[in-house]
């Protein structure tokens, strides 16, 4: 493995109808590098209200359900084992989504996921997947 990433989301605002998240993706390399690209597979049904540093491809289907993929680039430096917040407040790349009661039922039907892919030069991709339910808090019954 050439690196360890952590995917998690942080609330921004939260009412009872409509929740906003920012999406948060850690990365910690096991060697130095000098930049990566990250490869996100957004589930087209969950809207995204701000989107800053990423490039959008054309949209995709995976196992029956539309997906857009974004792109992160960057050449920053880094060494091994240094924590760094690649998405996030504290980094150049925003995600923000919003979650009503209507998207929370279709992630809990259909157990929408988010695949992503980290290229670190002279690696092999790091790849993965997390489910939509653990990227927000929306209680439905």
């Amino acid at each position: 493995m050439s690196a360890i990433i952590k995917i998690f989301h942080e609330a921004i605002e939260v009412t009872e109808q409509l929740h906003w998240y920012g999406l948060n993706v850690d990365l910690t390399p096991d060697l130095g590098h000098n930049g990566f690209r990250l490869e996100i597979l957004w589930p087209f049904h969950i809207p995204i209200t701000s989107n800053q540093n990423f490039e959008e491809g054309d949209e995709q289907d995976v196992l029956g359900t539309r997906y857009i993929p974004l792109m992160l680039y960057s050449d920053q430096k880094f060494l091994s084992g240094q924590n760094l917040r690649i998405i996030g407040p504290e980094s150049n790349a925003i995600l923000v989504y919003e979650i009503d009661k209507g998207i929370a039922r279709l992630i809990k039907a259909t157990s929408l996921k988010l695949y992503y892919k980290l290229y670190l030069p002279e690696n092999l991709p790091v790849e993965g997947e997390i489910p939509f339910d653990t990227l927000n808090d929306f209680l439905i019954s």
